[in-house]
C-alpha cells in the first residue's frame, strides 16, 4: 500500500513543474487582489432582475446540463480521457469561484436566480456547475482506483519490439560484468578534458541495452518520500548530470549541435543559471560558423585559438564555471551507426572539439565497421586509424553464441504457444535440431531473433496445417534476407526449379554427365547425422550453380558478393534440394505449399490441402475409363466451397496442377464439369473454365505419348453425358471434341460425333418445349445453335429442329429476338443476320410468323409484320423508326433499352420518319436530287420494293402531323407541280395523311404517304 500511495504521490508531483506552481499563485494572488473589481464586474453585467423566470430557458438550459454531464461521464470512463493540466486547473477555478459566491452571496448582499423544478428549487448556477463537477469526479475517481487498484490489466500478447532492456534481472548475454566495469569507470574516472568511451560491437548485439542497463546503475530511482526526506536533510549530492542525446532525431547536421547544447543547458540549469545562458550563447555561435560554412572553425581545437576570440573566451568561461559547480557530465550517444557519413562527422567533431569540457565524459555505441564504411565513401577519411583518436577506450561486446541466440528464439515463439496447434512446441524443438535448419547462417543477434519470431508469429498460423515448420522457418529466414529474390523464385521458377516425374513437387535440377545420366551421390546426407550447415557439399552439382554464379543479373538482387551468393545457394539447397526430405505432404517442395508461400495468401477463403484433398477422394473410381457412378462426384463439397468463397482459388489451384496419374486428371475434368454448369451461380467465366478443360485433355494426351487412346469415348461417356446438362453439352461439343489437338485420339467419325450432336440437340428442344415458361431473356438456345450449326451434314436438321420449337404461343418472344436495336438513333430497329440464317431469307421468316398467327396473337403478329414490312423496303439498309402499341413484351424491352441508354436522349436524338410511296420512278427521282429538300432534311432515301418506289425522309425536331402539311404542300407538292400540269393536286387531309390516300396523282401515277413514324415520346 505505501508503494503505491508513493507511486501515486510521485504522479501529482511530477505533473508540477516550476512554471505551473508559479502560475497557479499567481493566478490565486490576483484573484484576491482584485476581489472587489471582479464583484463590481459581476454586479454591472451578471446581475438581472429577481423575478426573471423563463420556462423555455430553464428546459434548454437542463437539457444542455444533463447531455454535458452524461457526455463527460463517458469521455472519460469509456474513452479513457485524460484531461490536459490546463483543462483541470480551469474546471477547479470554475467551481472554487462559483461556491466562494455561493457561500459568500450573503455578504454580498447577492441572491441566485432559482427555477422550480417539480417541488424543488433550482438555481441556475448548478446548470453549469453539474458537467464541470462531473467532469472533474469523474477522473479524480477513476485516477485514484487504477492507482490503487489491485488488479492490474493483463497485458496483451504483443508482437517483440527492438526496445533495449534497462533490468539486469533482463539481461539475457550476461552483460552484468561489461555495465559492472563500465559503470566503474564512469563513476571514477575524471580529467580536465572530456573522455570518451566507444562500445563497439555489429547492430542488434545489445550496445542500446548496455546503456540504458548502465544509466539505470548511476541513477538509480529513489521513491518520493525518500527524495523528500533527502531534501530536508540537505543531502541532495547529485554529483553526475546524465545526458541522453539522439542525434538521428535531427534533421539537419547543425541541429545537432543546437540540440547537444540545449539539452546540456537545460539540465546545468538545475545547478547554475548564467553556465546555462553562456552554454546557449556558444552553441548559437557554433551554429552561425556552421551556417557561415567556417568549417575550418569546426576542425580546429578550441583551445587552440587565440586568447582573445571571442568563442575561446567563452569556452574558457564555460569550464571554469563547471568546476565550480562540481558535477561530472555523463553523455550516451546511441545508434551513431544509423547516421550518414555527414552526421557522423558531425557527432565526432563536438565530441572531440565544440564539447571538450571538463569532467565530461561521452559513451558512443556504434558499429565501428560501419562508421568507417560510411566516412570512406566521400573521401572524409583516408585512413580508418583517424576513428582511434576520438576514443580513449573501446568496449567491444563479445560475438553472440549461436546456443544463446537460439534458446532465445525458442523461448520468444513459447510465449505465444496458444496461437498455434497444441503440439507446437514439439515440432520447434525438432525443427530447430534439424542439421538443415538455417538459423545459424541467417540469425546473428537478438534483432535477429525478434524480427524472424514476429515473422513466424504472425504468418505461421496460416500455414500451420499446410507446411513444414522446419521449411517454414527457412523460407522466412530466406524471404526476409533476399525479399527481391523470391519474386524472381516465383515468377521464373522453370529457371531454376523443375517437376519430378510425378508431377506433385518441386526440386533443383540437376546436371547430367555425357551420357545425360544423373551422378550418384557417394554421401548418403539424409541419414548421415553429422551431416550439418558447414558440410555443405557438391553444391555444383545443381544447374543453378553455374547460374548464380554467373549471372549478373541475380548478383543485382543480393548484392553480389560471394557471401551472399553462397548463402542463397545453400538456402535453396535447403529448400528445394535432395538435403530437404519429403517425410509428408507438407513439404515445402510439394507444388501447393511452394504456390501458397510465393503468393503470400492470408484470408480465411484460402484453399486447405485437406479440402484440395477430399475433393479428389473418389477419383480412383474412374477405371477403365468408365465411371462408376455419378454420385460419387464431389457436388456437396464444390457448394461447400462456394459458401465459403472458395471457388476462385480452386481454379488457381489447378493452375499449379502437376499430377501425372491419368484418374485425377479425368477427376479434375469432371470437376470443372460441374463449375461450367455452376458458372453462373458461382458467377465464373465460361471462357476460364473452357481453357482449363482444353488443359487437362491435353494433359491427358501428353501422358500417353505415342500410346492409341480414345479420348472421345471416355469425355462422351463421363464428362459430356454424365456431369453436363444437354445444353451445356452441345455448346462444348464443337470446342472439345473436334479440337485439334484430339484428332489422333478419337475413335468416333465426324458423322458419328454429327449425329450425337444432332439427337442431343433434338433432346435439348424437347426439354425446352416442356418447360413451364420460355422468357424473352433466354437467348441460351441461340449459343447452343451457334455451337452446332456448323457441324458436319447436320446444318440443315439443326435449323428444322430450331424452328420446331416456335409455335403460336411464343412466336412473339421469337419476333423479339430477331430484331436488332439501333445504337445512336433514338428507339429504331432492323432485322438481325441470324433470320437469313436460320429461316433462309426474310421472306420466309415473315411468312412463318405470318402463319402462326390466331385470334389471340393476330394484333401483335400484325404489328411485327408492319415493322418487317418496313425494314424490308429499306434492304435492311437503315434502321427504321417504330412505335410498338400492342406488344407488351417489347414495350417493356423499349423502356427498359431507354434506361440504360448509354447517354441520354435529348430532343436532338428524337425525329418523325416519313415513307412516300410512288409508282412513278421518274417523279420520286426528281424529289431526291432536289437540292433544297436535301438542304432543309438532309440525305434523301429511295428504295424500290415490290414495284414501287419509295422516299424516306428524316424530319429532325419532331414535327406536330400538320407541320409535316406544310412540309408536304411548300416543298413536295410545289415541286412537282411546276414539273407537270398533267397532276392533280388533292387537299391535304387526315384521310391523305394516315390512310394511305394519294395526295397528289394523274391518270397513271400517284404519290401518297405510307408510313408516319415517329420516336419522340
Amino acid at each position: 500500500m505505501r508503494k503505491k500511495t508513493e507511486n501515486f504521490i510521485e504522479i501529482i508531483y511530477s505533473s508540477f513543474s516550476r512554471k505551473r506552481v508559479l502560475i497557479l499563485i499567481a493566478v490565486i494572488f490576483f484573484y484576491f487582489a482584485y476581489q472587489s473589481k471582479i464583484e463590481n464586474f459581476i454586479e454591472l453585467n451578471l446581475l438581472i432582475d429577481k423575478n426573471f423566470s423563463n420556462p423555455w430557458l430553464d428546459f434548454v438550459l437542463l437539457f444542455i446540463s444533463i447531455y454535458f454531464s452524461i457526455f463527460f461521464f463517458y469521455k472519460i470512463n469509456n474513452d479513457r480521457y485524460v484531461p490536459s493540466y490546463n483543462e483541470l486547473v480551469l474546471g477547479l477555478l470554475f467551481v472554487f469561484n462559483c461556491f466562494y459566491y455561493l457561500f459568500n452571496s450573503s455578504k454580498l448582499n447577492w441572491e441566485f436566480t432559482s427555477t422550480q423544478i417539480s417541488t424543488v428549487s433550482f438555481k441556475y448556477i448548478y446548470f453549469l456547475l453539474a458537467p464541470i463537477i462531473v467532469f472533474l469526479t469523474s477522473f479524480f475517481l477513476r485516477f485514484i482506483f487504477i492507482s490503487f487498484s489491485s488488479v492490474k490489466p493483463k497485458p496483451l500478447n504483443n508482437l517483440f519490439d527492438d526496445s533495449p532492456i534497462s533490468d539486469t534481472a533482463e539481461d539475457e548475454l550476461d552483460y552484468s560484468e561489461i555495465v559492472k566495469k563500465l559503470k566503474e569507470v564512469l563513476i571514477g574516472q575524471t580529467s580536465d578534458k572530456s573522455f570518451t568511451i566507444g562500445l563497439v560491437g555489429p547492430w542488434g548485439n545489445g550496445k542500446s541495452s548496455i546503456i540504458k542497463m548502465v544509466k539505470s546503475e548511476i541513477e538509480p530511482k529513489i521513491s518520493f518520500f525518500e527524495r523528500i526526506l533527502a531534501y530536508l536533510k540537505f543531502s541532495n549530492n547529485k554529483d553526475l548530470i546524465v545526458i541522453n542525446f539522439m542525434p538521428y532525431l535531427n534533421h539537419k547536421e547543425e541541429d545537432i549541435i543546437s540540440e547537444f547544447f540545449t539539452s546540456l543547458s537545460k539540465e546545468l540549469s538545475k545547478f547554475n543559471g548564467k553556465l546555462a545562458n553562456q552554454i546557449l550563447e556558444y552553441s548559437k555561435r557554433l551554429t552561425n560558423i556552421y551556417k557561415e560554412n567556417k568549417l575550418i572553425e569546426l576542425f580546429e581545437n578550441i583551445s587552440s585559438k587565440s586568447a582573445d576570440t571571442p568563442s575561446k573566451h567563452l569556452y574558457d568561461q564555460i569550464n571554469i564555471r563547471l568546476k565550480e559547480v562540481g558535477k561530472k557530465i555523463i553523455v550516451f550517444i546511441d545508434d551513431l551507426d544509423r547516421l550518414n557519413e555527414n552526421e557522423i562527422l558531425e557527432v565526432l567533431k563536438l565530441i572531440r572539439n565544440t564539447a571538450d569540457f571538463n569532467n565530461t565524459i561521452f559513451v558512443v555505441a556504434m558499429d565501428k565497421d560501419y562508421v568507417i564504411n560510411r566516412l570512406k565513401i566521400n573521401h572524409e577519411i583516408l585512413d580508418s586509424k583517424f576513428i582511434d583518436k576520438f576514443f580513449q577506450l573501446e568496449i567491444y561486446l563479445p560475438e553472440l553464441e549461436s546456443i544463446k541466440l537460439q534458446e532465445y528464439f525458442v523461448k520468444l515463439l513459447l510465449k505465444f504457444k496458444e496461437k498455434f496447434n497444441s503440439d507446437f512446441e514439439l515440432r520447434l524443438n525438432n525443427a530447430m535440431k534439424n542439421n538443415f535448419n538455417l538459423f545459424n547462417l541467417y540469425v546473428k543477434n537478438f534483432r535477429d531473433v525478434k524480427r524472424v519470431a514476429n515473422q513466424i508469429i504472425f504468418e505461421y498460423p496460416f500455414f500451420e496445417k499446410e507446411l513444414d515448420l522446419k521449411d517454414f522457418l527457412n523460407f522466412t529466414y530466406f524471404k526476409l534476407k533476399f525479399p527481391k529474390f523470391v519474386k524472381v523464385l516465383n515468377d521464373n521458377r522453370n529457371s531454376f526449379l523443375e517437376i519430378d516425374q510425378t508431377g506433385k513437387f518441386y526440386r533443383l535440377a540437376e546436371k547430367e554427365d555425357e551420357n545425360g545420366k544423373r551422378p550418384k551421390q557417394k554421401l548418403n546426407i539424409l541419414k548421415n547425422k553429422n551431416y550439418g550447415l558447414n558440410n555443405f557439399s557438391n553444391l555444383d552439382r545443381y544447374l543453378i550453380f553455374e547460374k548464380l554464379k554467373a549471372n549478373d543479373s541475380v548478383n543485382d538482387l543480393i548484392n553480389g558478393n560471394n557471401i551472399d551468393i553462397d548463402l542463397l545457394l545453400k538456402s535453396l539447397v535447403s529448400l528445394f534440394g535432395d538435403e530437404n526430405k519429403m517425410e509428408n505432404k507438407h513439404s515445402i517442395k510439394f507444388e501447393n505449399n511452394f504456390r501458397k508461400l510465393m503468393q503470400q495468401k492470408y484470408l480465411s477463403t484460402d484453399l486447405l490441402q485437406e479440402e484440395y484433398q477430399m475433393l479428389f477422394k473418389n477419383s480412383r473410381s474412374i477405371e477403365n475409363d468408365l465411371m462408376q457412378s455419378r454420385h460419387l462426384l464431389p457436388y456437396e463439397l464444390i457448394e461447400k466451397l462456394y459458401q465459403e468463397k472458395k471457388i476462385k482459388e480452386l481454379l488457381s489451384r489447378f493452375d499449379y496442377f502437376n499430377s501425372n496419374e491419368s484418374s485425377d486428371i479425368k477427376w479434375t475434368i469432371l470437376i470443372l464439369g460441374i463449375l461450367l454448369e455452376k458458372r453462373k451461380n458461382y458467377q465464373l467465366q465460361f471462357n476460364e473454365i473452357l481453357i482449363l478443360v482444353n488443359t487437362f485433355i491435353q494433359k491427358l494426351i501428353d501422358i500417353q505419348g505415342h500410346n492409341k487412346i480414345y479420348l472421345d469415348k471416355w469425355l462422351i461417356t463421363n464428362f459430356f453425358d454424365n456431369v453436363l446438362s444437354t445444353q451445356n453439352r452441345l455448346i462444348l461439343y464443337q470446342q472439345i471434341l473436334l479440337n485439334d489437338n484430339l484428332n489422333n485420339y478419337r475413335s468416333l467419325s465426324n458423322k458419328d460425333l454429327s449425329t450425337i450432336i444432332l439427337n442431343s440437340f433434338k433432346e435439348y428442344i424437347l426439354e425446352l418445349k416442356n418447360k413451364a415458361d420460355y422468357t424473352v431473356d433466354d437467348f441460351s438456345i441461340y449459343d447452343v445453335y451457334h455451337a452446332i450449326k456448323d457441324a458436319d451434314g447436320i446444318a440443315d436438321d439443326v435449323r428444322k429442329t430450331f424452328i420446331s420449337f416456335w409455335n403460336a404461343e411464343n412466336i412473339e418472344i421469337l419476333c423479339i429476338h430477331m430484331i436488332d436495336f439501333g445504337l445512336f438513333s433514338g428507339i429504331s430497329y432492323t432485322l438481325k443476320k441470324i433470320t437469313t440464317d436460320i429461316f433462309g431469307s426474310p421472306n420466309n421468316f415473315f411468312n412463318f410468323v405470318e402463319g402462326l398467327k390466331t385470334n389471340t396473337n393476330e394484333k401483335i403478329i400484325t404489328e411485327f409484320i408492319q415493322l418487317y414490312k418496313l425494314i424490308s423496303i429499306t434492304n435492311y439498309s437503315l434502321f427504321i423508326v417504330f412505335e410498338f402499341k400492342q406488344s407488351l413484351k417489347m414495350i417493356k424491352i423499349v423502356n427498359d433499352e431507354l434506361k440504360k441508354s448509354i447517354r441520354s436522349r435529348n430532343s436532338e436524338d428524337s425525329f418523325t420518319q416519313v415513307f412516300f410511296e410512288s409508282n412513278n420512278l421518274d417523279m420520286m427521282n426528281k424529289l431526291v436530287s432536289d437540292i433544297d429538300l436535301e438542304s432543309q432534311y438532309g440525305r434523301l432515301f429511295l428504295f424500290t420494293y415490290e414495284d414501287k418506289f419509295y422516299l424516306i425522309i428524316n424530319l429532325n425536331n419532331p414535327l406536330e402531323i400538320y407541320n409535316i402539311r406544310q412540309v408536304l404542300s411548300e416543298k413536295i407538292i410545289k415541286k412537282l407541280h411546276t414539273e407537270s400540269d398533267l397532276w392533280e393536286r388533292e387537299k391535304l387531309t387526315r384521310k391523305n395523311l394516315f390512310d394511305g390516300q394519294p395526295f397528289f396523282k394523274s391518270t397513271d401515277s400517284y404519290i401518297k404517304i405510307f408510313s408516319i413514324q415517329s420516336n419522340a415520346k
